[in-house]
C-alpha cells in the first residue's frame, strides 16, 4: 500500500452522533453508541477515520491512497480534507459541526521500516521500526505487549552489563 493523510483534533458538539446523523438507530440496536469507539469510514481509495476522546475532542483523519489521490502541494489541505468528508452525506452530518482545535497536519507516504531496530541500549518499539497503514495497525495493544515482553529481559541486560563491568573494576583494582 502507498497511502498518505492528512488529520487533526476537533471540538466535537454536544450533539455529536453516528446514530442520529444516519437517521437515528433503535435504542436496542446496539449495546453501546457506535461512535463511542473509533469508527473507519472506507471508500474506493482511501478511508476516514473518526477516534473520540474523553474530552469532548476527536481525531479525525483522511487517509488516501497515493496512486489515485496523488499529493499537489497546490491544493489546499484544509480544502481537500473536508472535500473528502462532504463526498458522502452520512459522514458530512457526522463530522461537519466539527471545530478545529489545532491546525490540520498532512503527511506523504505513511509506510516506512527502519534498517535496523536495535542499537547499544536503543531498542524501537513495532510502531517506530516500521508502518504500513493506520487502518492495519494494531494500535497500542501491540506496543504494549512489547512492552511487557521486552522490559526484563532488557532489565536483565543491564544487571549483567554492570555486574561484569563490578566484577572488571574489582580485578583492575587487586
Amino acid at each position: 500500500a502507498r497511502t498518505r493523510a492528512t488529520y487533526g483534533h476537533f471540538r466535537a458538539p454536544a450533539d455529536f452522533s453516528l446514530d442520529a446523523a444516519c437517521g437515528g438507530a433503535a435504542p436496542h440496536a446496539f449495546r453501546y453508541r457506535r461512535d463511542a469507539g473509533t469508527v473507519h469510514h472506507c471508500f474506493h481509495g482511501g478511508w476516514i477515520w473518526v477516534i473520540p476522546f474523553d474530552n469532548a475532542h476527536v481525531s479525525v483523519g483522511v487517509v488516501l491512497d497515493l496512486d489515485m489521490h496523488p499529493y499537489d502541494p497546490a491544493v489546499d489541505k484544509r480544502d481537500e480534507f473536508w472535500s473528502f468528508v462532504r463526498r458522502f452525506p452520512t459522514v458530512a452530518a457526522h463530522l461537519g459541526k466539527l471545530t478545529p482545535v489545532r491546525p490540520l497536519v498532512r503527511l506523504g507516504r505513511l509506510q516506512f521500516r527502519a534498517e535496523r531496530c536495535y542499537a547499544h541500549r536503543a531498542l524501537l518499539t513495532p510502531h517506530a521500526a516500521g508502518f504500513i497503514d493506520p487502518l492495519y495497525s494494531t494500535g497500542i495493544n501491540l506496543t504494549t505487549r512489547f512492552v511487557l515482553r521486552a522490559v526484563p529481559r532488557i532489565v536483565a541486560l543491564v544487571r549483567a552489563e554492570r555486574a561484569a563491568a563490578g566484577a572488571a573494576a574489582a580485578a583492575a583494582a587487586t
